[in-house]
């Protein structure tokens, strides 16, 4: 006989293997490249979700929004690459050398006057 300590651990674990089963589809990863099985999924699935670039998947499925689509997050992807890229290339710029920042231009004092 089956106690109802049993039953109500088993009811957890479907609830959970159902909503994380939700969150595989919903994310469309069954049908990525390189996308982990649901069995493996369920071992980690924050840590699968943050690979595949769907980590506010469940927050926004919460909030009753889908999650975005495979193009989506490639495009998501892409463009933090060049918001990663733009931030590089601002450090790069700045100057390294600061002995000369309080320098004032020789053609500060070249004023003529005209009277």
């Amino acid at each position: 006989m089956i106690n109802a300590e049993a039953v109500e651990a088993q009811d957890e674990q479907h609830a959970k293997r159902t909503y994380w089963l939700s969150v595989y589809t919903a994310c469309q990863l069954h049908k990525q490249a390189g996308a982990p099985s649901f069995e493996e999924f369920l071992k980690a699935p924050w840590v699968h979700l943050e690979q595949q670039g769907q980590a506010d998947a469940p927050p926004s499925m919460a909030d009753g929004y889908e999650p975005l689509l495979p193009a989506q997050v490639a495009v998501a992807r892409r463009l933090a690459d060049l918001d990663a890229g733009d931030a590089n290339l601002e450090r790069q710029a700045e100057p390294k050398d600061e002995s000369h920042a309080n320098v004032i231009p020789l053609s500060a004092f070249n004023r003529t006057s005209r009277a």
